[in-house]
């Protein structure tokens, strides 16, 4: 599959950007990373701890390894290239500044007016056919993840993306008449951590990483 280099303005294959994350971050003091996120970095293993989904993972440095921190891998990396490409994006670019209770949707973003129609078709509208009938489903996600049960529309979800950073999920439940609708909000400090274009491929993230948590669950 390929993916957008905003870099270089080209398009290449997942793995191609991911290695070439992987070579910036070999070059980059784990200390700077450390000082800019206030993540923990273990100079005895050589490597940080980053929550992904409220699990775990450990980060080498600076080989840029991904593997969970007690073994047990639900959201299977291996098979998560976009996964991590953003967690890539993450350590060598982000700033995140303490949330202040405050979500806001896709098109309140800095250009999320511009994008918005792609966002509604490429996430919200894909998850609510994908979840809006199979609510129950979801929540057996949300559960296992370790996200909040909010207040808001007929089903509502927050869950800490990565270190910091919060999303939330909201369904409206269909009728006869009317198809199931979602929306998504992202806590208000997003902006400064990733590009308002990188929150479409988080979503795409975000769904495949429920789909590989669906079938752990069912082993």
């Amino acid at each position: 599959m390929s993916t957008f280099d905003r870099e270089n303005g080209t398009d290449v294959s997942e793995e191609e950007l991911f290695r070439h994350y992987q070579a910036q971050y070999a070059e980059t003091e784990p200390t700077h990373i450390a000082n800019r996120l206030g993540l923990p970095f273990d100079y005895i293993f050589e490597r940080f701890s980053v929550s992904f989904m409220g699990k775990e993972y450990y980060v080498s440095h600076p080989g840029m390894r991904i593997e969970a921190a007690d073994g047990e891998d639900p959201y299977r990396f291996e098979n998560l290239p976009s996964g991590r490409i953003l967690i890539g994006r993450y350590l060598l670019h982000a700033t995140v500044f303490p949330q202040n209770g405050e979500f806001i949707a896709f098109r309140e973003l800095p250009s999320g007016e511009v994008y918005a129609r792609q966002f509604e078709e490429r996430c919200l509208s894909r998850l609510a056919r994908r979840f809006g009938s199979h609510l129950d489903e979801f929540g057996d996600i949300m559960e296992y993840i370790g996200a909040e049960h909010i207040h808001g529309a007929d089903e509502a979800w927050e869950f800490e993306f990565l270190d910091g950073l919060s999303i939330r999920f909201l369904f409206w439940r269909g009728d006869e008449e009317f198809a199931p609708t979602a929306q998504i909000l992202f806590s208000s400090n997003f902006p400064a951590a990733f590009g308002t274009y990188d929150l479409a491929e988080i979503i795409d993230t975000c769904m495949e990483a429920f789909e590989n948590v669906l079938q752990y669950l069912k082993k």
